[in-house]
């Protein structure tokens, strides 16, 4: 774990300029190039250092994040956003969001009917990712949602569509 805490602190204090910036911002651009570069294997330990980074790292981990998502990394994002703290399911959501390498999963066939899984993650990814959905795929996903959940996938397109007629 020290590769994460070295990351997270930043390199020692001397503000030497070079032509890329700061020592810090050139080893956290180095950093995030090796994570990138281990693959899939880098998912757990960045889903572990998650919970303590700061603003800046967590930034940094959501970047590797985006990077890794594709179809066969997807069933390991999802099995975060099932058994993650809140800081790893939100690091989740926004990789998810800022991604489409993966295939589109509407929610009545796809991750949200897993037991345990984060729905407000679920909903905000579906949300971002809409337009890759079909009408009849999200009427379905919305049909065999509980009675509880069956605004969800809509709510986002309800309130623009109210503000625009006004």
């Amino acid at each position: 774990m020290s590769f994460f805490h070295e990351f997270a602190r930043g390199s020692p204090g001397h503000r030497d300029q070079g032509r890329d910036g700061p020592p810090q911002v050139r080893l956290r651009r180095k950093t995030i190039a090796k994570l990138k570069d281990l693959g899939p294997g880098a998912i757990e330990p960045v889903f572990a250092a998650l919970p303590d980074a700061d603003k800046n790292a967590t930034v940094a981990f959501v970047e590797v994040l985006t990077g890794l998502v594709s179809q066969k990394t997807f069933p390991q994002f999802i099995e975060g956003l099932i058994q993650g703290s809140p800081r790893v399911i939100a690091g989740i959501a926004w990789a998810l969001t800022s991604n489409r390498n993966y295939p589109p999963h509407p929610p009545a066939r796809g991750p949200s009917r897993q037991p345990g899984i984060a729905k407000s993650a679920i909903l905000e990814v579906i949300a971002a990712q809409k337009s890759r959905f079909g009408v009849r795929e999200l009427l379905n996903a919305a049909y065999a949602q509980e009675p509880n959940e069956k605004a969800g996938p809509f709510s986002g397109q309800s309130a623009r569509s109210r503000t625009s007629t006004r």
